[in-house]
């Protein structure tokens, strides 16, 4: 469970930071 929580967090930050144009858009997670 705690895993599960660990990679959402991961991944809503690195959408956050593609947003905010902080990671090129080929390497944001989708």
């Amino acid at each position: 469970k705690d895993h599960v929580l660990k990679d959402c967090a991961v991944e809503k930050e690195s959408v956050v930071q593609a947003n905010l144009g902080l990671v090129p858009k080929d390497v944001k997670l989708d």
